[in-house]
């Protein structure tokens, strides 16, 4: 976990956390670090990330990995959330 996870309160009044993971691949000897974000809406894994998750913390993610694009000042980036 790269960062202390975030939490907040949404407009129809549930809790998520979102926090930073980082990703290593090994590719023809080049290490390729990726880092996605990681959204938590489910109450029961809510508890544990508040119990448990920290910066530097190690986890193991199962979920859907959604891909976007987004647009700011004519700069574009390649968004990954778990």
């Amino acid at each position: 976990v790269g960062s202390k996870p975030e939490y907040r309160i949404t407009k129809h009044n549930e809790e998520i956390a979102k926090f930073v993971v980082g990703t290593e691949d090994l590719l023809f000897s080049d290490l390729k670090k990726q880092w996605h974000t990681v959204v938590v809406f489910d109450n029961t894994s809510l508890k544990i990330v508040k119990r448990e998750v920290d910066k530097g913390t190690k986890v193991h993610i199962v979920g859907t990995l959604y891909t976007y694009k987004e647009e700011k000042q004519y700069i574009s980036r390649h968004i990954s959330e778990i």
